[in-house]
This record gives C-alpha cells, sequence and structure tokens, in this order.
C-alpha cells in the first residue's frame, strides 16, 4: 500500500511510506540497532537513554496509520556503554491504509 509518485507529482508530496514514518517518530535519546519482520509484525531493538524515552516511543508509534498494536517485550538496564543506556525491544503491526484513511492488519485486507 505504498505511495508511488506519478508523472508530474513533485517528491515529497503524498502520503510518507512505512519507512519514513518510523523515523520520524523516533525520538532523541532513542537508538535502533535492530529491526526484523515476519509477514505483518515488526520487532525494533535499540537503546534509550531512559525508560521516560520508550514510552515516548511507543506512543509515537501508536499515532501513525502505519502502525498499530504496539507493545514493549522487554526494556532492561544493561549499562555495557558506560553511557547509562537501557536496552529494550518491541513489537509493532505494520498496518494498511484503505482508502478512507482507515486502519486495517492484514488479516482484514
Amino acid at each position: 500500500m505504498c505511495h508511488s509518485p506519478t508523472a508530474g507529482e513533485p517528491p515529497g508530496d503524498g502520503p510518507p511510506l512505512p519507512g519514513q514514518e518510523l523515523a520520524t517518530r523516533i525520538p532523541a535519546g532513542i537508538h535502533l540497532i535492530g529491526i526484523s519482520q515476519s509477514r505483518r509484525s515488526v520487532v525494533l531493538e535499540g537503546r534509550a537513554r531512559s525508560n521516560d524515552r520508550v514510552s515516548a516511543f511507543m506512543r509515537n508509534l501508536d499515532g501513525s496509520q502505519w502502525i498499530g498494536r504496539p507493545s514493549l517485550l522487554f526494556i532492561k538496564h544493561e549499562d555495557e556503554t558506560g553511557m547509562g543506556l537501557s536496552r529494550f525491544r518491541l513489537r509493532f503491526e505494520q498496518l494498511a491504509v484503505t482508502g478512507e484513511g482507515t486502519k486495517t492488519t492484514g488479516a482484514d485486507t
């Protein structure tokens, strides 16, 4: 359900692609180190300055038209870097958006 520009359409117009949408929703203090996908289920792994940053990230994801049901799999304080970062993993469903702007899961389309 990605939007491809048509002839005469300026680049950047139209709905954002899912990857672009994800990139705009990452708050300061979150560093993604891994991403995997199986069908419509996406798992992100990263480091965060605080649990509050992860909470903000999840709220940002929840507001996306392309992302649904974000859930935290784990968050663990592992200061391997000496920078006070926590390690986290979260999952979300990549959604399809109908012409009316309605969010659906892959099973619904």
